[in-house]
């Protein structure tokens, strides 16, 4: 567990980043929607200026479970004991697929499992090294079709991209009281600014966060991910606007 001003968990292969759960967005970490109240355990985040914490509690003190990190496989897997079986049965386990793998596509880029290759630019931005689409290595990322004009914030806009695992928060900035209208705001008046989100999604939504530099580990999910807004230069959006309706 990272502390800084928006924690984060890591699995670490050595000395390198392996997998990244994701900041917590009030209802589990951005990065595993697939964590949901259960009839096996309880889990509970914790992170004020006194203490950083992140549990799991059985609900039923008469079962068994453990959580193994295999440091052959690079998986951690929880088990649970199957009773009537009398075998160990695997209940969760991550990494979960190939998107999972820290930073795979590069920075300003967007893992989607179900797409070939899997990583594609955010819109907005462009391959770094315009071979790499043919070699499938997508480790420079992607760059801007157009930079940021900081002379003027008219100039830029926000495109919302949806579904998605927030990006490493090691440049970030974390306020969970302003709402998101007062973020943007803010993001416009910085322009190191790239992308903001809610810190929080559960309810209505609260709380907010701004990314600073390059988007990194980034994906998207089929389901129970979270609302991203990437800056972007304000012709961009109306050409991302045009595409979505031809397509529609």
């Amino acid at each position: 567990m990272v502390l800084n001003n928006y924690p984060k968990a890591y699995v670490m292969k050595g000395d390198q980043k392996f997998y990244r759960s994701g900041p917590w967005n009030g209802l589990h970490s951005s990065g595993s929607p697939q964590v949901k109240a259960n009839p096996i355990y309880d889990f509970k985040f914790v992170s004020n200026k006194d203490e950083l914490y992140y549990t799991y509690n059985l609900k039923n003190s008469s079962m068994i479970s453990r959580l193994v990190l295999n440091a052959t496989s690079y998986v951690r897997k929880q088990y649970v004991w199957n009773k009537s079986k009398q075998r160990w049965e695997v209940y969760t386990l991550v990494p979960l697929d190939l998107c999972d793998s820290y930073s795979l596509c590069g920075a300003n880029a967007n893992c989607v499992i179900s797409y070939s290759p899997v990583c594609q630019c955010l819109q907005g931005f462009k391959s770094k090294l315009p071979e790499e689409g043919s070699s499938m290595d997508w480790s420079h990322g992607c760059i801007r079709n157009k930079e940021l004009r900081c002379e003027n914030k008219n100039n830029d806009g926000f495109n919302k991209l949806t579904l998605l695992k927030k990006s490493d928060t090691t440049h970030s900035w974390l306020d969970q009281i302003v709402g998101l209208e007062e973020c943007k705001a803010k993001c416009l008046d910085n322009c190191s600014c790239m992308a903001y989100a809610n810190s929080d999604i559960s309810g209505q939504g609260s709380g907010w966060a701004m990314w600073f530099g390059d988007l990194i580990d980034i994906r998207q999910f089929a389901a129970g991910g979270q609302d991203v807004y990437v800056r972007i230069d304000a012709s961009e959006l109306g050409r991302n606007l045009a595409l979505q309706l031809s397509i529609s």
